[in-house]
């Protein structure tokens, strides 16, 4: 068992905690918005659950706005012993261009286009913004560096709302238009286990709460 161990590297996502309210009703992107009290105490309760049930990350890598710094910052406090902690330009989320900033209802007003090229099952580019192709180019080829960098490690990864769809949707191979369904809570957690090129979802999107019903026997020292 020791040495499958070895061979096995576990890779947590993770969502930021709940931004400040002024975001609330707004397109954030890549505004770099700070975490509300809740999202603070969304973040140190994950790591408190994440020690409960003796996961301790060997490192976190995070998004570097600073929703992901916070978060993965209060994570890291709320552990025995500190992983190693990283950050990352290439994981902040999705920039939306002209969008960010907007309400949901004034983006439905100025750009309907968009909204049609959902319907035809599309990966629309958002004006001066990016499209889900662009957020795995730039992102997926980093998480390849880490994940060949601490092989056989346990990576907690923090990240946003279309970051995560983008790279999860991608390791279960689902086309671009269609990376929204893999959903991602704030401070919710989902798991794959790589062993070599080869990967499996052990779960997706659970409450910290939930960790203890996964058993994680010989993946877990």
């Amino acid at each position: 068992m020791g040495c499958l161990l070895l061979t096995r590297t576990l890779l947590f996502f993770t969502r930021h905690g709940a931004k400040d309210d002024k975001y609330k009703e707004i397109w954030t992107g890549q505004i770099d918005a700070e975490l509300s009290q809740k999202g603070l105490d969304q973040a140190t309760n994950l790591g408190l659950q994440l020690k409960e049930q003796n996961i301790i990350p060997d490192v976190v890598v995070s998004s570097s706005l600073k929703r992901g710094v916070s978060t993965a910052k209060n994570i890291v406090s709320a552990l025995n012993n500190k992983p190693i902690l990283e950050f990352y330009n290439e994981f902040i989320e999705m920039t939306h261009g002209d969008v960010d900033g907007l309400t949901e209802e004034e983006f439905v007003a100025r750009y309907p286009e968009i909204l049609e090229a959902w319907d035809r099952e599309e990966d629309p580019r958002f004006p001066n913004g990016e499209n889900f192709e662009d957020v795995q180019n730039r992102a997926m080829p980093k998480l390849k560096e880490i994940l060949k960098k601490y092989e056989g490690k346990k990576i907690l990864f923090v990240g946003h709302k279309s970051v995560n769809m983008v790279i999860i949707g991608g390791l279960l191979h689902i086309d671009y238009p269609f990376r929204y369904i893999p959903q991602q809570d704030v401070c919710y957690l989902s798991l794959f286990i790589f062993k070599g090129k080869k990967s499996k979802l052990k779960f997706l999107n659970i409450s910290p709460e939930s960790l203890g019903n996964y058993k994680l026997f010989g993946y877990i020292e």
